[in-house]
């Protein structure tokens, strides 16, 4: 787009749409504004890297380790409560890094272990999704919503990638397990096989926002530099809902973290994390009444327009045709060396 393309605008929420506009007569006061609050472009100093935000090296030892940890016998364990499969992973000492979801063990997948996957998979053609999500993909709308959270640099998406695991405690079928039994006769250390899905690096210390938000309002926990930072972060999930398409932001799946014990530390207090982004990037726009809106739209942190800070962050981004062009091309390229559904997945998006 042109600058007359972004002309006299601004960013604001409206139920569960944002719309990004922009006033070109303020963007040169928000340019020197941006930089003396923050001495920098790319990111807020309070957002400094948190465990979960790995780089390509991290995340490749990290496999690592839970690869030996498997080996030296210390499985994933199956999360309960979950309509699916998906699993908490440990590393070679014992330490939860990781939940991986196989894609044959979602919740329309031959191998779910839940007992209501037999149901999800009889009624699926009521469910309101099933006519905008491709079944068995979610693991790849993970990896995709890591992926913009990376690009866009907004630090709300845990790291996820695609990865290959094997352990006895994923559900495999009984031919498999009768398979890896002679071979184990025959061979020693040979292994079931890998399973394909997504590895999220796990979030420790977090809670579902409506708790630290009730908290927050009953015993004024937050000052205004709280408050304000607080505000920034929740710009930021609605920027991600928005761009990957969620259909599925709720309580549960967006996460706050407080630490008061590092108030004093200009670098930490608060943070939000938005996870579970596996009904993101619908190949098209539902056909019938959604009963799955944002959450956040309910919430009197929507009620607010957005920052000046926000607004020149991601507007950078966003009317860099370049830099979102290559965010295309990255997405295909994940996607497709994955699975050869992938392009349907995003053919929507990047028109």
């Amino acid at each position: 787009h042109n600058s007359a393309d972004v002309d006299k605008a601004e960013l604001l929420t409206s139920g569960d749409t944002v719309h990004i506009l922009y006033n070109s007569e303020d963007e040169e006061k928000s340019e020197s504004t941006w930089k003396t609050l923050h001495g920098q472009i790319d990111s807020l100093p309070f957002l400094e890297q948190q465990s979960w935000q790995k780089n390509d090296f991290e995340f490749s030892c990290m496999k690592q380790s839970i690869e030996q940890a498997v080996c030296n016998g210390f499985f994933p364990v199956r999360l309960p409560g979950r309509s699916f499969g998906s699993y908490l992973v440990l590393d070679e000492e014992k330490n939860h890094v990781g939940i991986f979801k196989p894609k044959d063990e979602e919740e329309y997948a031959t191998r779910n272990p839940s007992w209501m996957g037999y149901f999800q998979k009889m009624f699926r053609p009521r469910c309101p999704r099933s006519g905008c999500i491709l079944a068995n993909q979610a693991y790849l709308s993970e990896v995709g919503a890591s992926i913009v959270d990376e690009y866009l640099d907004l630090k709300i998406v845990p790291k996820t990638k695609v990865a290959y695991l094997a352990s006895p405690t994923f559900n495999y079928s009984s031919a498999e397990k009768r398979k890896a039994e002679q071979q184990r006769e025959r061979i020693s250390g040979v292994n079931l096989p890998d399973k394909v899905g997504s590895l999220q690096c796990v979030v420790e210390g977090f809670q579902p926002c409506t708790f630290w938000l009730k908290e927050f309002a009953s015993k004024k926990l937050l000052d205004d530099k709280l408050q304000y930072e607080l505000q920034l972060l929740f710009e930021r999930v609605i920027i991600l809902d928005y761009i990957i398409r969620n259909t599925n932001r709720t309580a549960e799946n967006l996460l706050i973290s407080y630490n008061d014990t590092r108030r004093g530390n200009e670098n930490y207090a608060i943070n939000m994390a938005a996870v579970d982004n596996r009904y993101a990037f619908p190949y098209r726009h539902p056909r019938r009444r959604r009963p799955y809106t944002y959450y956040w739209a309910t919430l009197p942190l929507a009620k607010k327009p957005f920052s000046n800070e926000t607004r020149s962050f991601i507007l950078r981004k966003l009317n860099d045709m370049n830099y979102m062009s290559s965010l295309f091309l990255q997405l295909k390229r994940d996607t497709i060396r994955a699975s050869k559904e992938a392009p349907r997945l995003y053919c929507s998006t990047s028109g």
